[in-house]
């Protein structure tokens, strides 16, 4: 930074703000619409594992713990019943 450049930190840093908050903006749309994907993925995956006896996978122990706030140790079946519902 050249001398002097100090007095000009606010107006480039909210600038610099203004401008990551537009293009977070911008890519709202396409994250929510991944996130409806991603749920409809793994809730298909986990009525596929339910019964299986391998149990299921991380990605669904995580994404059922996200869904009910409760550990995935200790999920019961009707509290993943409830959420696929």
């Amino acid at each position: 930074m050249a001398r002097g450049q100090h007095r000009f930190w606010t107006t480039r840093n909210t600038r610099g703000r203004a401008i990551r908050a537009a293009i977070k903006a911008s890519y709202a749309p396409a994250k929510k619409a991944a996130g409806i994907r991603r749920d409809a993925r793994v809730a298909a995956k986990i009525k596929a594992l339910i019964d299986s006896p391998a149990g299921l996978s991380a990605e669904c122990q995580s994404w059922l713990s996200v869904q009910t706030g409760r550990p995935a140790s200790k999920l019961s079946r009707a509290d993943i019943e409830a959420v696929l519902a």
